[in-house]
């Protein structure tokens, strides 16, 4: 392809579309619940007039939290033996969606949660990179990419519950923090809600300013992961009257309690 400069941006996170290709996904983060047997990922072509050509890429992640932490792209025959993505290209239509699908060919972990990335990167399509495109097709491609673009690509999480899961969260105040302990083998989601204090201190002609997690309205409000036998601690100093914590276990809210504060 003559005369094109490509620059591909992929974060363990990902982050908001701001390409050519105009791409976009629901979520950054997904969980698999245990109940389902598939699980489906769309990815949007936001484009009204070009068609996006996607190339998915599974990247397994070993002990994610640690210093031990490893990754490994995922061939094709490694897949078969772990999970399965397909496909692994999509050619997306001007203001469409497509989806791809994850499955395990021979089951889930039994006892603990797996981690994966990811990674769906917008290409400007070559005949080896199996779009099975006709030479016209390519030769029409290579025309309309012509110039100097940006393409920018996304890295998504996907934790897959392992498939005896078990939930045991407990939730405690103590001081000036609130205790979020996991003491199962999947992860939870928890919602955070509470109003903030101002700080004086920090007034600027005349104007107060809140603390830098709340939002202009005054009010806290934050979603947290927390991992199987780890803990979330939720500092409240900055927060006033009550603070309202809910938790999800396998997507279904198990748990809603209100603390007072001093």
């Amino acid at each position: 392809m003559k005369g094109v400069i490509t620059l591909t941006i992929t974060m363990l996170c990902g982050f908001y579309s701001l390409s050519m290709a105009n791409i976009a996904i629901d979520d950054l983060y997904d969980i698999w619940s245990e109940d389902k047997v598939t699980f489906s990922k769309t990815i949007h072509n936001d484009d009204p007039n070009k068609t996006a050509y996607v190339k998915i890429e599974l990247v397994e992640v070993k002990n994610p939290l640690s210093d031990n932490k490893t990754e490994k792209t995922l061939l094709p025959k490694e897949m078969s033996e772990s999970l399965f993505v397909t496909p692994s290209r999509l050619i997306i239509p001007p203001g469409q969606s497509k989806n791809i699908r994850f499955y395990y060919p021979k089951g889930r972990n039994k006892d603990e949660v797996s981690y994966y990335r990811v990674n769906m990167t917008p290409v400007a399509p070559k005949k080896e990179d199996g779009f099975a495109l006709s030479d016209k097709e390519l030769a029409d491609n290579d025309g309309i990419s012509a110039g100097v673009g940006i393409t920018i690509g996304f890295s998504s999480i996907l934790a897959v519950q392992p498939q005896n899961a078990f939930y045991k969260t407990t939730v405690s105040q103590k001081d000036e923090a609130i205790y979020i302990y996991n003491n199962g083998n999947a992860v939870i989601e928890t919602e955070v809600k509470a109003k903030c204090k101002t700080n004086d201190s920090l007034k600027t002609g005349g104007v107060t300013v809140n603390h830098s997690y709340c939002n202009q309205q005054g009010v806290f409000e934050q979603k947290y992961k927390v991992y199987p036998q780890k803990n979330r601690v939720i500092d409240t100093s900055f927060l006033k009257e009550n603070i309202e914590i809910q938790v999800f276990e396998n997507g279904k809210n198990t748990q809603k309690q209100r603390y007072f504060l001093a």
